[in-house]
C-alpha cells in the first residue's frame, strides 16, 4: 500500500492520504497542478507543503521569522501550519504532521503538497466511502486512521512583526506561546 502510493506520487499522481487532522489530496510538485483541477479550487489559494523535517523547508523558504523555531519546536509535528517568507513565491504554508504513515511516506516521496480532500468550498470529505462517492472507486487512497473529530490545522502567518491566526484549527490561541494578533 505505502510502495504504490509512492509509485503513484513520483509518477506526478494525486493520492489521498491520511493525516493528523483530516484525509488530504497529495502530490508532488509535479502533481499539484491535478489538485487544483480535482478540486476545482482557484490556484490564488496555496495548497499546504508537507516535509518530515524542519531541515527539509530550508530549499523553500527564505527565513524563519521571529518566534517561528518556538512555534515549530512546540507543535510540530502537530496541527500547526505556517505561512513562511519563500525562495520562488511570496509565502509558502509549510507543516509536520504527527501520522507516521505520513511521515514514512515523506521520507520516501520527499515533500508533499497537500489540501483537504473535497470539491473547493464544500466541507472535507471523512471516510474513504465519501470520497470515493465523489472522486470516484479506483481513486488511489492510502488508508489510514485520521480523528474521528477531523478538525483541520490551526494557520499562522506572519506579517508585520506579528504571527496573525489565519485559521483557528485543532490549536486554540492558548495553545500558541507568542505574541500575536488575530487576523481582521
Amino acid at each position: 500500500m505505502l510502495d504504490e502510493a509512492t509509485q503513484f506520487l513520483r509518477a506526478g499522481e494525486v493520492v489521498v492520504i491520511p493525516t493528523d487532522t483530516i484525509y488530504g489530496f497529495a502530490a508532488n510538485a509535479l502533481g499539484r497542478e491535478k489538485i487544483y483541477l480535482l478540486k476545482q479550487r482557484p490556484k490564488s489559494n496555496p495548497l499546504v507543503l508537507f516535509v518530515d523535517s524542519v531541515t527539509a523547508l530550508e530549499p523553500f523558504i527564505k527565513e524563519i521569522p521571529p518566534g517561528g523555531k518556538e512555534l515549530m519546536e512546540a507543535h510540530w509535528p502537530g496541527p500547526l501550519t505556517l505561512v513562511l517568507p519563500a525562495k520562488d513565491e511570496p509565502t509558502l504554508a509549510i507543516r509536520i504532521r504527527d501520522h507516521p504513515l505520513v511521515l514514512e511516506l515523506l521520507k520516501k516521496t520527499g515533500p508533499l503538497f497537500v489540501t483537504s480532500v473535497n470539491i473547493s468550498g464544500t466541507p472535507p470529505l471523512k471516510t474513504a466511502t465519501e470520497i470515493e462517492s465523489v472522486f470516484g472507486e479506483d481513486f488511489p487512497i492510502l488508508d489510514g486512521t485520521v480523528p474521528e473529530k477531523g478538525e483541520p490545522s490551526t494557520i499562522l502567518s506572519y506579517k508585520e512583526g506579528f504571527w496573525e491566526i489565519d485559521r483557528i484549527g485543532a490549536l486554540t490561541k492558548c495553545a500558541v506561546p507568542i505574541k500575536m494578533k488575530k487576523s481582521t
